[in-house]
């Protein structure tokens, strides 16, 4: 009887999605004649949707610990209607519901006579993310101590006060994807933006120079305007690893920080801390200058993990002044690290977003990113739109 009933399940899907198909406008991610030849250079897994409404801006993972506590606050909205808050509190039972019976719920909302497609969207963005698809490293917490006077010395097994990234490639040779905490309230593990505020009304934080290439060398930071003396502080809790003098970034401070990245402040005008330090999220460690290989006051911050690059303006909005999420997943490429924050479905298209951009900012395969989303490499994508970018 069961294997009966998921036969009809199957069948009457089937008719529903031929229907939407010839049904002109209906269903824009519907398969063309042909496409079901084509396959995926990459692991991306296509999400049925109606429209491009859903119940929340991402994926809402039900391993977080969070979760309970995050639907709940939603729900206490003012703004949001009984129905939304409805659609919800229904959203919350999947967790318990197997994939056959995620996808009986699914058919029952069909029958409705007024259809909750973002609810139905929110749905199918959760069945195509369930576990067995995203599979995270056990390394999903604060890298455990190994006695080492030295933060996340289990990642790096090195520490050297007159070296800036000196690292043996070794301890990132066999990497591929990684996930970081990089805040965790409850454990005291907080973010502090490195400006001080009065640098943040005058400049609002701006950044003058971007990560990537610059007069044909890699700029592997960020540049930051500031005013000479203004308050330079740390991002995360970790230890002072160099605090010196150090060749074209002027009197510079790195920090290894416990969640397992390290921080570097370039070009002070005056060094705050010694080497060594334990020093807190917040904590001064300078003042802005420009001495070394600097042209007028800025700040120069890189994030690195391993000794290899991260570009800062993927872990940190600096419009925002806060981080994109709290937990950083990691890819190792080539050189480098692409980093984009974990919970995060979506990207949202900005002035010079391409598909290949894109794809390139996360770490995806271009074809893969296109066939995900139902556009082609040459696509002219609109500034606002969303683009999907879970793998």
């Amino acid at each position: 009887m069961r294997y009966l009933i998921v036969l009809i399940a199957g069948v009457c899907c089937f008719g529903l999605l031929s229907h939407m198909s010839s049904n002109n406008g209906f269903c824009e991610d519907c398969p063309t004649p042909g496409d079901e030849k084509k396959k995926a250079k990459d692991t991306a897994k296509a999400v049925v949707a109606y429209g491009s409404d859903y119940l929340f801006e991402t994926n809402v993972n039900f391993k977080d610990l969070n979760i309970e506590e995050r639907i709940d606050s939603l729900i206490r909205l003012d703004s949001l209607t009984e129905s939304v808050k409805k659609e919800i509190a229904f959203y919350k039972t999947v967790a318990d519901k197997s994939q056959e019976q995620i996808y009986e719920m699914v058919d029952s909302l069909f029958e409705l006579d007024s259809v909750p497609f973002a609810l139905i969207n929110q749905i199918n963005l959760y069945v195509a993310m369930m576990p067995g698809h995203i599979e995270l490293p056990d390394e999903f917490e604060v890298v455990k101590e190994d006695g080492s006077p030295y933060p996340a010395n289990a990642y790096y097994h090195f520490w050297s006060n007159k070296q800036s990234w000196y690292y043996p490639d070794s301890i990132h040779a066999k990497d591929s994807t990684l996930v970081l905490v990089l805040a965790d309230e409850r454990k005291g593990m907080k973010y502090n933006h490195p400006l001080c505020q009065k640098t943040l009304r005058r400049y609002y934080g701006t950044v003058t120079s971007p990560y990537g290439w610059r007069d044909g060398k890699a700029h592997n930071g960020v540049d930051l305007e500031l005013h000479h003396y203004d308050s330079i502080l740390n991002m995360f809790d970790g230890k002072v690893r160099v605090a010196r003098t150090m060749g074209g970034f002027g009197r510079v401070v790195i920090v290894r920080h416990y969640n397992g990245l390290e921080s570097l402040y370039a070009h002070m005008s005056k060094i705050r801390v010694h080497e060594g330090d334990t020093v807190k999220a917040g904590q001064l460690l300078g003042h802005g200058g420009q001495t070394g290989n600097a042209t007028g006051t800025h700040l120069h911050m890189e994030i690195r993990f391993k000794g290899l690059p991260v570009n800062p303006a993927h872990i940190i909005s600096f419009q925002d002044k806060e981080l994109y999420s709290d937990t950083l997943i990691l890819k190792k490429y080539k050189h480098r690290y692409i980093a984009y924050p974990y919970g995060k479905e979506f990207h949202i298209v900005t002035k010079r977003d391409s598909p290949y951009r894109i794809a390139k900012r996360y770490g995806m395969d271009l074809t893969a990113l296109c066939e995900l989303n139902g556009i082609t490499k040459k696509s002219k994508l609109l500034v606002g739109q969303k683009i999907k970018i879970q793998q």
